[in-house]
């Protein structure tokens, strides 16, 4: 079945980010639909590989 989980990134950057949070992200093979990519976290997780599209589907970077 199925399964959607729901991640908040916090308030700040990627120091602030839980590790369980960060190795989980770090680790999925799979595309992270994200409710906006306009967060500090999100381009310090692309930087290291992690993929994301927000949540009209479509892809873009994240603001810098």
């Amino acid at each position: 079945m199925a399964q959607i989980e729901i991640i908040g990134l916090g308030a700040g950057d990627l120091e602030q980010l839980p590790i369980g949070i960060y190795k989980k992200l770090t680790s999925l093979q799979k595309k992270v639909y994200a409710r906006t990519l306009d967060h500090p976290v999100i381009s310090a997780l692309q930087a290291e590989g992690v993929q994301f599209s927000y949540a009209s589907g479509k892809n873009r970077p994240a603001a810098t």
